[in-house]
This record gives C-alpha cells, sequence and structure tokens, in this order.
C-alpha cells in the first residue's frame, strides 16, 4: 500500500512555492506504507528526511517506479543510516518513495519538500 502527499500541502506566502509534508507514525516492529513523494515540487528536489524514534528504528527508500510502489513490489534500500536509537534527519534527492521501519519501539517519519 502507498500513501500519497495530496492533502499534505501548503503555500510558502514569500515565493509561492508549494512545499510539501508529512508524517507517518508506527508502532514496535511496524513498518509503515510507502509514502509516494510526488515529483516536481518547489524549486528544488529535495527531501529532508527526520525519524523520531525512543526505539531503534531505520528509514527505506525505493527509486522504484510508481506502479511497483502501489503493487508493493518496490525494491526498497535501507538509508545510510542504518539502524538508528537516536532522532536522526537527512536529506534525499532522486527517490520515489520513503517508509519507517521500526525494529524497537514506536517511530515516526517526518517527510518535506524544500
Amino acid at each position: 500500500m502507498a500513501i500519497e502527499l495530496t492533502t499534505s500541502t501548503e503555500t510558502d506566502k514569500e515565493n509561492g512555492s508549494v512545499i510539501w509534508e508529512k508524517e507517518v507514525s508506527v508502532n514496535n516492529g511496524e513498518t509503515s506504507d510507502w509514502i509516494i513523494l510526488p515529483s516536481g515540487v518547489g524549486r528544488v528536489e529535495k527531501w529532508l528526511v527526520s525519524l523520531i524514534t525512543s526505539g531503534s528504528a531505520r528509514v527505506e527508500t525505493t527509486v522504484s517506479i510508481r506502479s511497483k510502489v502501489e503493487a508493493g513490489t518496490a525494491v526498497a534500500y535501507a538509508w545510510t543510516a542504518g539502524n538508528v536509537s537516536a532522532n536522526t534527519s537527512t536529506t534525499f534527492e532522486n527517490v520515489a518513495a520513503v517508509r519507517v521501519v521500526s525494529i524497537t519501539g514506536p517511530a515516526t517519519i517526518e517527510v518535506r519538500a524544500y
């Protein structure tokens, strides 16, 4: 299953560009649905991804095509930070979707275009 960012928009009043934001949480041992990152958002396609956890978790990304993401057959890649037990942020470019994987405890992923 995939989560689209169609309801998480707001307009930057200063420059009129669209900013995308999404927050998804999972419980102990759960994996979220993919969050599909729309193309052509803002001035550049960079995504700030923050992981907030009180246990251990990781972020996974994919560059698979949308139909594979939606079908649940996308190839997942763990982010370079691996499993973390502290709040961690990084930026991504050229990814199609992201998701959060809880190893232990609850975890939340925040995704922003900038």
